[in-house]
Parts: C-alpha cells; sequence; structure tokens
C-alpha cells in the first residue's frame, strides 16, 4: 500500500521484463454527486500529492496514464454494464490517509482546505499509488523506447469507489462489494483487450 511499497515491486517487475501494469483499486469519490459508491474511476492522470516520485523527477513532471490503455477503456465503458457507472479524469495520490482524508494529526484545517481545492479543481477520486505508478512508466518507456522505439511500457489504474464523505447506503457493504467486483471485472477486460490488440497476426 502507498507509493514507497509500489516503488520496490513495479522497480522489481520492471527488471523482470513486465512491461504492462494496470492498477486495479479502491478510491474515494471527491466528487460523489455524480460520482457515488458503486462507480469506477479510470485514472487518465493523478495529482503527485506524495514524496516517492520526487526522488525521481521534479514535481513539475506530469503524472499520466498511457494512451493505449485509456483508449481501450474508453471502448469498454461503453459496455452496457459499464457505460453508466465509469468515469475518466485525474485522481489523487496521497502518502497519508489518515491526515488528508481523516484530518488527524495537528494541521486538519490545512489538510481539510488542500482537499478542498482539489475537490473544486475537478479530481474525481482519492487513493495512494497511481501518481508514482504513472512517473514510473513514464521513464521505463523513454528507457527502452531508446534500445527499441517501437517497445513500450504502459500503464493505467482502474478505481472502485467504495468511499465519499456525504452519501450513506443502507446496503453500502453490498454496493462497495459489488463495485470491487465490476472493477476487477474492467480491469481484466482491459487487459485482455490489451493483450488482443497487440497479437500479431
Amino acid at each position: 500500500m502507498g507509493c514507497p511499497s509500489l516503488d520496490i515491486i513495479v522497480n522489481e517487475l520492471f527488471k523482470l521484463g513486465a512491461k504492462r501494469f494496470i492498477r486495479v483499486g479502491t478510491a474515494g469519490s471527491m466528487q460523489s454527486d455524480r460520482i457515488p459508491v458503486g462507480h469506477i474511476v479510470i485514472a487518465t492522470g493523478a495529482v503527485r500529492d506524495e514524496h516517492t516520485s520526487l526522488n525521481y523527477v521534479p514535481l513539475e513532471y506530469p503524472s499520466i496514464a498511457s494512451i493505449e490503455i485509456l483508449s481501450i477503456a474508453n471502448e469498454l465503458a461503453k459496455k452496457e454494464e459499464y457505460k453508466d457507472i465509469a468515469h475518466f479524469g485525474i485522481v489523487h495520490a496521497k502518502d497519508s490517509l489518515f491526515a488528508r482524508e481523516f484530518k488527524e494529526g495537528p494541521m486538519p484545517d490545512q489538510n481539510a482546505e488542500y482537499m478542498k481545492i482539489l475537490e473544486r479543481s475537478g479530481v474525481l477520486a482519492s487513493e495512494m499509488e497511481s501518481s508514482h505508478l504513472f512517473v514510473l512508466s513514464s521513464l521505463f518507456n523513454h528507457k527502452v523506447q531508446k534500445v527499441d522505439p517501437s517497445d513500450k511500457v504502459l500503464a493505467g489504474t482502474v478505481l472502485a469507489i467504495i468511499g465519499d464523505d456525504k452519501q450513506q447506503f443502507s446496503n453500502a457493504e453490498e454496493v462497495k462489494e459489488q463495485a470491487i467486483v465490476k472493477t476487477i471485472d474492467f480491469g481484466l477486460d482491459v487487459i485482455k483487450n490489451l493483450a488482443l490488440s497487440e497479437v500479431n497476426f
């Protein structure tokens, strides 16, 4: 959990030859009026509110998902089972769940204001890994293309919305479980269709 752990895992996977990375996980909605619990968010990019990626590149370096994965996800989102619940946009990746989300510690007002700014900026959901995943994949992609311009490293994120600050459900746990299952199915469909698109006939 979190970017430091992701840094170890993804680096080791890349060294073993992995070049396709899709994070399938959970998040809290930052736009609960239109993205309630039970919906799915596909990240197009991420706010780098974490420090792991700063060990690689300055904060001005963007954190963006791979267009190839987004294109496939966009087609899948048109399917009947996803078309009303799938959303594309920027997500927030943070270091501390308790400080940023639960306002623990001595800076609750500053954390609340920071999250409010992101909400007003249209950030869709908050999680803890995508920003560094996207940065690493971009750096890996640059590395492999220097050797073989036709080679690629791709990364994407699909998130089940399992929480928000405003809406309560009598069957909240059931809705969350259904969202997780649908998100896993969506992620697997992305992987399958990505693999099929890359088969050389």
